[in-house]
């Protein structure tokens, strides 16, 4: 069996990443001042470079959705066993 290594620095498990953070707040930040003008160069893109700004952009505003390996992580710490339930005895 694998042991777990002992955590001994950098972030707290479950602490925000404070560099991603202020990395999308200014991204958001740019757009939201220079909406307008990024708005007309939109309008100037061809339909491909526009799908491909588009899912960049998405991919920074809306985080990618968390892989479960298996169905008993997926009920880890809720006390649920998935795949056998006992007959009751007559």
């Amino acid at each position: 069996m694998e042991t777990k290594r002992v955590k001994t620095g950098g972030r707290r498990k479950g602490s925000k990443n404070i560099l991603t953070q202020d990395l999308k707040n200014s991204i958001t930040s740019f757009l939201n001042h220079n909406f307008k003008e990024v708005e007309q160069m939109w309008l100037l893109l061809e339909p491909r470079d526009r799908i491909n700004m588009y899912t960049s952009w998405m991919k920074i505003v809306i985080p990618p959705p968390v892989a479960v390996s298996t169905q008993e992580d997926l009920f880890k710490g809720i006390g649920v066993k998935i795949g056998f339930i006992p007959e009751e005895e007559e």
